[in-house]
């Protein structure tokens, strides 16, 4: 763990401060649900886990590295219910439950294909897609595969809603699918009770991580893998190179309010400089009818 800036914290000027544990490019990056730990996946298999990046716990952070999958973790989430589980998909096919307090794996939960997005409900259920655009229902408290549906269109995110009886898919053409829970694991065709349509139909929803492609490459723009943290002021994201950033909002606020101000002052410049010429030629004009009037006055008294 590596800070830029003060005494190897936050910096103090930008509030950013980077972490350089993993050793290839991070994939993804979570928050518990009360803000005191922070997670993130890599393309180096591991996932690892802070603790004590509030400015409240008073400094004493602590890190952890979870081993155990063969391949990149793509994506992880944290037990809406529960600060310290945490389930890692990656694209060994494998989902794996991890218990933080402990750093052990409590389960491994075997899937049909590369998994590149999982979101955990509120009610103990955990979704799951991979490449092939299946996404498969998991019973944490079971441990075992509850049902796999294949959809026929790209599938790039997913997320439950607060009650976990709605589950939401980000589509490749420019929708979002509502599924009714219920109605989803009764079987038979899966199809969405409402399809909501973005304005720019090539593009995922903003926020959503960019789906890898056929190829195996794998594309993530800088801010768009990022997660708010419950706590106040703190935000995760991962870089232009796949490096695992923290913000602290407030300072960042305020560089940006910085930049702003100074390209309006460039803005304005020739403005400003057009009224700086207007004001000097008034000025120069003002003396030379002064000086007509004294001269005129003095010939007059002649």
């Amino acid at each position: 763990l590596r800070g830029i800036g003060h005494g190897g914290g936050m910096n103090g000027r930008t509030g950013v401060r980077e972490f350089q544990k993993h050793k290839k490019v991070v994939h993804a990056v979570a928050w518990n649900c009360t803000g005191s730990r922070l997670a993130s996946g890599s393309v180096d298999a591991t996932a690892h886990v802070w603790s004590g990046l509030a400015e409240e716990s008073g400094g004493k952070e602590a890190h952890l590295e979870l081993r155990g999958h063969q391949d990149g973790v793509d994506q992880l989430c944290w037990d809406p219910q529960h600060p310290d589980r945490l389930a890692t998909a990656s694209g060994d096919k494998t989902v794996r439950l991890w218990d933080v307090r402990t750093g052990k794996c409590t389960n491994v939960i075997e899937t049909r294909g590369e998994n590149i997005n999982i979101t955990w409900s509120p009610d103990h259920h955990i979704a799951v897609g991979n490449k092939d655009d299946d996404v498969s229902i998991i019973d944490v408290r079971k441990g075992k595969m509850l049902k796999t549906t294949k959809f026929g269109f790209e599938v790039n995110e997913m997320s439950w809603s607060a009650d976990g009886s709605l589950l939401f898919l980000t589509t490749g053409l420019g929708t979002v699918e509502v599924l009714r829970y219920n109605e989803f694991m009764r079987g038979g065709k899966a199809e969405s009770f409402r399809s909501l349509h973005v304005r720019r139909p090539p593009q995922p929803p903003p926020l959503l991580r960019a789906r890898p492609s056929d190829a195996g490459a794998r594309a993530f723009p800088t801010g768009l893998t990022r997660a708010r943290s419950p706590l106040p002021r703190r935000r995760a994201c991962v870089g232009a190179h796949g490096e695992l950033l923290l913000h602290r909002l407030r300072a960042r606020q305020r560089v940006l309010r910085r930049r702003r101000r100074g390209r309006a002052r460039e803005h304005l410049e020739p403005e400003r400089a057009h009224v700086r010429a207007h004001a000097d030629a008034t000025r120069v004009a003002r003396a030379h009818a002064i000086f007509l009037a004294r001269r005129a006055a003095d010939r007059v008294g002649v």
